[in-house]
């Protein structure tokens, strides 16, 4: 996708899937209520959720997007930080975003 083509997606989208990596190494995840604000990422998850107590300030973290209403036409945005704040919701430091868009691969002929 193209950055106006991410943007867009983006505004869309309220939900993600959410994983990080607590301090024993071992792999968190949840699904929670995400917002891009000012390049950053604004998470609500639930206080008692596994994944706020697992990550720590400055920690790795990743967010992604799906939308697909067909296999052949499946979106998503991936976004990797790192937690800012903690308090009362995640903020996360945009580092990297990356993208897939299923409907703009070529299909075989059947």
């Amino acid at each position: 996708m193209t950055a106006e083509e991410i943007d867009a997606f983006l505004a869309e989208q309220t939900v993600a899937v959410i994983a990080a990596v607590d301090p024993e190494g071992w792999p968190v995840g949840a699904v929670g209520r995400v917002q891009r604000v000012d390049g950053l990422l604004d998470i609500d998850l639930p206080p008692f959720d596994a994944l706020v107590e697992a990550i720590r300030d400055g920690g790795p973290i990743c967010c992604v997007f799906e939308d697909s209403p067909t296999y052949h036409t499946i979106r998503g945005v991936t976004i990797r930080g790192r937690v800012r704040r903690r308090d009362p919701q995640l903020e996360v430091e945009i580092e990297r975003t990356t993208s897939f868009d299923f409907g703009k691969l070529p299909r075989s002929e059947r």
